[in-house]
């Protein structure tokens, strides 16, 4: 009978042990796969705001090469115009998936599609760009003074502004969404810890004192 009940007493060890430890790991691959997605995320989130930055610069850059080429008719001056809108344009388009709709891979919200399409910041930005291209490719001086000083404006007055609140919205979105992430990590350590700590008070101390009573 002594032998009927050590064995009873192994394999209720050996089963609870399994099943306690089978959770311990299922939740640690859970935390695993959340870890690398929220890494991975940030990594979008990370470029996504960097072009959204830059964008401002670009116009600035590409209006300032365009009014000095506009000046001095330099290819060098009108090559890095020319660098500065087409980089404008392929940053613009990769925020876009596809034209026109705000990217769903990454981040989209209320804020956004009213910036980018009710307010016509995307229709503005690509309106810029064109009227970039057309001022460095007329041969007209007097329209190319005239495209300069209202590029010039539009920057200054409406468009660098716009540019900078989607940078902003960009970082508060990503700022939440990362902060989401954290908190479901978070709660899953806690998990595991109220496992382990279940597993000492309801597995491992009952069994401990039925085998030490066993002993007696």
């Amino acid at each position: 009978m002594a032998s009927n009940l050590k064995e009873d007493v192994v394999r209720k060890v050996r089963r609870l042990y399994f099943l306690s430890m089978s959770t311990i790991v299922a939740v640690s691959m859970v935390i695993y796969v959340i870890t690398s997605y929220n890494i991975n995320a940030k990594s979008g989130i990370g470029d996504i705001i960097n072009i959204a930055g830059s964008q401002r610069m670009l116009c600035q850059r590409a209006v300032l090469f365009l009014s000095f080429y506009d000046q001095t008719l330099l290819p060098e001056h009108k090559q890095t115009a020319e660098e500065a809108i087409n980089q404008l344009k392929k940053q613009h388009e990769s925020l876009l998936y596809p034209p026109g709709e705000l990217n769903l891979k990454h981040i989209r919200t209320d804020d956004l599609q009213k910036l980018y399409a009710e307010r016509g910041l995307d229709e503005r930005v690509n309106r810029f760009i064109a009227v970039v291209n057309r001022a460095l490719t007329t041969k007209d001086s007097i329209e190319r003074k005239r495209l300069t000083k209202g590029l010039g404006i539009e920057v200054k007055n409406r468009l660098l502004s716009e540019l900078d609140e989607a940078v902003n919205i960009y970082t508060s979105v990503s700022a939440e969404k990362i902060d989401n992430l954290n908190r479901i990590i978070n709660l899953f350590i806690v998990v595991i810890f109220l496992i382990v700590a279940g597993n000492i008070l309801f597995v491992y101390k009952p069994v401990n004192n039925q085998i030490n009573d066993m002993l007696q």
